[in-house]
């Protein structure tokens, strides 16, 4: 048993996947057709193959490019202690065996919320619809025999209420300004037959899902929802909270707020991002993910991830392979006083199927092809603060990227919209560089290696580095080193612009310290730097000794 909160799910889920298009939706929507077969509503294309149905086809020699969800998290759960999950189900209502979208009784405003109507209502329409079927059987769904269903998925094609595309982690719906859909007959019911029956939790986190997919396959939004119930967690949280509803998270104890970047959160690298706005303010985080898949968080949380620990007292190469691949997540403990409790850090890939996604064409030039791939490849540093595996409410995460480029976020899209990038290129180069040289974090770098912008006055200095990241590996497998204390180097190499401040009066530096092309060193007003082995400023580098700084041995 798992140690800490219940997590909803351990190693297998059997989940009942249900479609859902209303009959006054008659809108377009070119990857699911309004019209089925006749006498048959025929399921949008993508839906075939969503799910395995049996668990004995969910093993490590299913295809490399198998998109279901089933696929989606036994990769991503095979390589941890706690893995894998068999995530499995079968689509329903079914006639003659072939399964067919469910058109409720009602229109789409019979479900829109207010006394006797709600979503919860349509969820015990639907389960009167399967317990009329003498071939459904209701326990199946209930693949650890706790007496509950496992998961509903709930995929609705559109409903006006809804004004965006989203989802809820509970089958009530949603309440808010804009979609008063919340509504249910009990907080539980109980469904099937006599002899066979299982529970069915109507409440948040309970015993399923909606998504209103807007004609769109948007399989990560479907795992991002699952996810909520199936890890036991709400949206991510950020160590540093957002102080505006635009923010760029190169920095966690002073967030820079850019209103040109349309949206750039500290939690962008975890498919649990996501959050709305209250009274004008962000809450938790912000906007939603970045990445189609998991990050090493969530894998920890999970026990899904291959983890090393580093020994923050010695220096060690590592390798760390594609982390969908891998569960690869090298850590790095943190001491009192950082940003976080711990930094990660994972190789970020278009490597497989879902970081990688086709792009789906909306076959409109305003926006044109509609793009869902990893927005950024490279090493991922991340920082988190509490226990993975306790409860979700006390543990954060902030992505730190030491790069000052300002992400240019939006509808990624190659059409005429204001809302799509023109033209729509995802970064070519490492999540950690601006620049092809850029490739360390170091006690100087912002963010430094505790996460901070600059040390808070009284924090004294970490001396460790992440350095020299590279490819070592056409897979996209990175490695890189790491320096306990970089005052012990015979040589510093700085390839990223550093700042020597007040944490650093006094510092003497044996080694010849060089600074590379592209890169700036700037020693800060307070603080006395000694370069007793000497410094070498490369041609296309910069050295500044400020006012009020003292550089010895830096002629």
């Amino acid at each position: 048993s798992r140690p800490g909160p219940t997590i909803a799910f351990e190693d297998s889920v059997h989940a009942l996947v249900v479609f859902v298009r209303f009959a006054d939706d008659g809108a377009p929507a070119p990857e699911w057709p309004v019209a089925g077969e006749p006498g048959l509503e025929a399921l949008p294309p993508w839906a075939d193959g969503i799910v395995h149905e049996a668990p004995a086809t969910v093993t490590a020699s299913m295809p490399r490019d198998d998109r279901s969800l089933s696929a989606y998290f036994f990769r991503q759960s095979e390589h941890g202690p706690r893995g894998p999950l068999v995530f499995t189900g079968e689509v329903w209502p079914r006639d003659g065996g072939r399964p067919h979208v469910f058109t409720p009784r009602g229109p789409s405003t019979a479900y829109q919320g207010g006394r006797g109507t709600g979503y919860g209502f349509l969820v015990q329409e639907l389960f009167e619809v399967l317990e009329a079927d003498p071939g459904w059987d209701a326990t199946r769904f209930d693949a650890n025999r706790d007496g509950e269903l496992d998961h509903l998925l709930l995929v609705v094609r559109r409903d006006p209420a809804v004004t965006t595309t989203g989802g809820v982690a509970n089958l009530s719906g949603v309440d808010s300004r804009t979609a008063r859909t919340f509504g249910r007959p009990a907080s539980r019911l109980t469904v099937g037959r006599p002899g066979a029956t299982v529970e069915v939790d109507l409440g948040s986190f309970g015993s399923g899902s909606i998504s209103w997919v807007g004609g769109e396959y948007a399989l990560p939004l479907l795992a991002h929802e699952v996810g909520h119930v199936l890890f036991d967690m709400g949206h991510t949280r950020m160590i540093t909270p957002p102080r505006a509803a635009v923010r760029s998270p190169r920095s966690n104890d002073v967030p820079y707020e850019h209103p040109e970047a349309g949206g750039a959160f500290g939690c962008e690298y975890a498919r649990m991002c996501g959050g709305g706005v209250v009274n004008g303010r962000p809450t938790e985080s912000s906007g939603y993910s970045r990445s189609p898949t998991l990050s090493g968080l969530e894998l920890r949380r999970m026990g899904w991830a291959n983890r090393v620990v580093l020994d923050p007292a010695r220096d060690t190469s590592v390798v760390v392979r594609p982390l969908f691949w891998s569960g690869d997540v090298a850590l790095i403990p943190l001491p009192a006083g950082a940003a976080g409790d711990t930094l990660g850090l994972e190789s970020r890939q278009r490597t497989n199927p879902f970081d990688r996604f086709p792009p789906w064409d909306l076959e409109d030039p305003f926006y044109g092809l509609v793009y869902r791939d990893l927005t950024s490849e490279g090493l991922l540093a991340t920082l988190s603060l509490g226990r993975p595996d306790g409860p979700a409410g006390r543990l954060y995460y902030d992505v730190l990227r030491p790069s000052d480029r300002v992400e240019a976020l939006g509808s990624r899209c190659d059409g005429t919209s204001d809302g799509c990038v023109p033209p729509y290129a995802p970064w070519a180069g490492d999540l950690l560089r601006d620049a092809a040289s850029s490739d360390q974090i170091t006690p100087w770098t912002r963010p430094n290696v505790l996460g901070h912008s600059r040390y808070p006055e009284g924090l004294k200095a970490a001396w460790f580095a992440v350095t020299d990241v590279r490819y070592v590996g056409r897979d996209g497998t990175m490695a890189f080193e790491f320096v306990a204390d970089v005052r012990g180097l015979d040589e510093i190499v700085i390839t990223a612009d550093s700042w020597m401040g007040r944490e650093s009066d006094g510092l003497v530096l044996r080694g010849r310290v060089r600074v590379t092309r592209g890169a700036t060193l700037t020693v800060g007003e307070g603080a006395t730097v000694t370069f007793a082995g000497g410094l070498d400023v490369e041609a296309g580098a910069a050295f500044v000794c400020e006012p009020g700084a003292t550089c010895v041995g830096a002629e």
